[in-house]
């Protein structure tokens, strides 16, 4: 007998033996999703109650529209409206067709080609062929539609209804990609609008959204209809932005008495400078005015206008804004028209100290507009600001001319002018900067940078519990009793508009959109634009 080893050697043996041929593995077979010539047909499944038939009779157009696109959503399909067919005489509707977006078949354009027309004598004329973008098969030649006819008792009827399709549906998980399925809400809108005010994108707000409501599935909308919101704000705001900026500072001043806004325009009607100051800040600088420390601000703005903020310290030591602006440019013009509305917006009290660095215009601005103001440097962008921007080779030479200005910069020579700490250790206005530009970046416009503003100084004042609410209660001050008067007939105005806005039937998603936005920012594109 054979032991166990032997009878697997031998096995092991005769397996080796025998040639083996390599195993082919052959794709499956791909079910087609479109059925040539439409010899096959995708019938949706609905229940009966969402299913047209022939016969139905609807109120008007609008209700049959509706009807055949709820019974689409539920099916997994997208419709499109066709032809219409009116009467010769009276131009009334008579057959309004609606059929399935995948019916009919795109046309293939030809390529253009076209001619450099701008060639000098001696050189070839080439052609040029345009390049266009590939797009999609999104036309199968479905056949799938409904037709709507008008009665005499204007109400509409179903003549014909096409059930099948010639592709396949779409299954529920994918409607939230589809049109129907994607409808940006004022909610969506709103909380957009009021993310952009601190400085968060589309792209982070929908992130925030699905973390919201659960899922992506349950926002309600994609991320490119987010982004396109946001994208339709800035066409809104587009050509009438400094009209808006000026024209929502303006009204502020109308319903606000103690609110100062001023503005100045160039030779070709451009804004060009403006400063802006409410009452609380007024408040401030009454309490704290005594030292005031300004500087300027790059990259705030897509159109490269300096914002130039007025500093204070409370008595938290806690940075305070007096008032802010905007200019075109750092010349002696602009800083002393600045410096003048500044004087202009506080009642004409100088403060006692004004501390900037070492800009030569501002330095002869503050000269010919402030005459008891004293003029002191800022000691930060000496001692860390100098090194960094001066080369070695130069360095002796203007360390030679610090210490000729030295009575200008180290606190030292000038114990007696209060500074409330705002020459020590850090910048004040350097940290006034940055605080403004965490809500701001180089993309905005003037009608999102107030927005932004607004929220920055809420979210300064709230810091230090400097709280409007406090001042209303009270009760005792009759610029914002004025105020509260105004807000509540904007409140009831803004409340008839949503009211209207809801009761109108379904209009163009143009005209919402806009409704929309002029809502969320407050403001709307003026009929007449000036500035």
């Amino acid at each position: 007998m054979m032991s166990n080893n032997e009878q697997v050697e031998s096995q092991s043996s005769t397996i080796t033996n025998v040639p083996t041929t390599p195993t082919i593995v052959v794709s499956p077979k791909v079910a087609p999703l479109i059925t040539p010539g439409g010899t096959k047909e995708w019938h949706p499944i609905c229940p009966n109650e969402l299913k047209p038939a022939i016969g139905m009779k609807f109120n008007n157009l609008e209700e049959g529209l509706e009807f055949y696109k709820g019974y689409a959503f539920a099916s997994g399909f997208n419709t499109r409206k066709s032809t219409t067919k009116r009467q010769r005489r009276s131009k009334e509707l008579k057959y309004q067709y609606i059929l399935c977006n995948k019916e009919g078949y795109k046309e293939k354009r030809k390529t253009t080609v076209e001619k450099d027309l701008n060639y000098k004598e001696g050189e070839n004329n080439e052609e040029k062929s345009s390049i266009k973008r590939k797009r999609l098969v999104t036309r199968v030649g479905c056949k799938a539609h409904i037709v709507l006819k008008h009665c005499d008792d204007n109400t509409f009827i179903v003549t014909k209804f096409h059930e099948g399709h010639t592709h396949a549906l779409y299954t529920p998980s994918c409607n939230l990609f589809q049109k129907e399925g994607r409808k940006m809400n004022i909610l969506h809108k709103k909380i957009i609008v009021n993310n952009s005010k601190v400085n968060i994108g589309p792209v982070t707000t929908f992130r925030m959204m699905k973390e919201i409501v659960g899922g992506y599935e349950n926002i309600g909308a994609s991320k490119e209809d987010f982004k396109k919101f946001h994208r339709d704000l800035k066409a809104y705001i587009q050509g009438s932005d400094a009209q808006m900026f000026v024209d929502n500072f303006t009204n502020k001043k109308l319903m606000w008495n103690a609110f100062f806004f001023d503005f100045e325009m160039d030779e070709d009607y451009c804004l060009c400078r403006a400063l802006w100051a409410d009452p609380l800040c007024k408040k401030s600088y009454a309490l704290f005015g005594d030292m005031v420390s300004f500087d300027t601000t790059y990259q705030t703005n897509r159109y490269n206008m300096v914002f130039t903020p007025f500093t204070g310290v409370d008595h938290h030591k806690n940075c305070i804004n007096f008032a802010a602006g905007f200019i075109a440019k750092e010349d002696i013009v602009s800083f002393e028209w600045l410096f003048r509305s500044f004087l202009k917006a506080m009642g004409g009290n100088e403060p006692n100290c004004m501390i900037t660095d070492q800009d030569p215009a501002m330095k002869i601005a503050i000269r010919s507009v402030f005459k008891k103001t004293e003029h002191r440097l800022c000691m930060w962008h000496i001692m860390k600001k100098l090194p960094d921007k001066v080369e070695k080779s130069i360095m002796q030479e203007e360390t030679g001319y610090m210490y000729k200005i030295r009575d200008k910069w180290i606190p030292a020579y000038f114990r007696d002018v209060f500074l409330g700490g705002i020459m020590r250790t850090t910048s004040r206005s350097e940290s006034e900067n940055n605080f403004f530009c965490s809500f701001i970046n180089p993309h905005v416009s003037l009608v999102e940078f107030y927005l932004r503003y607004e929220a920055a100084i809420d979210a300064q004042r709230h810091t230090q519990e400097i709280h409007t609410c406090v001042s209303l209660a009270e009760g005792k001050d009759e610029d914002i009793q004025d105020l509260v008067i105004n807000l509540q007939g904007i409140r009831k105005d803004l409340e008839a508009k949503r009211i209207a806005r809801n009761n109108e039937t379904t209009a163009g998603s143009a005209k919402n959109k806009e409704q929309d936005i002029e809502l969320l920012i407050g403001a709307s594109v003026p009929t007449e634009i000036i500035v």
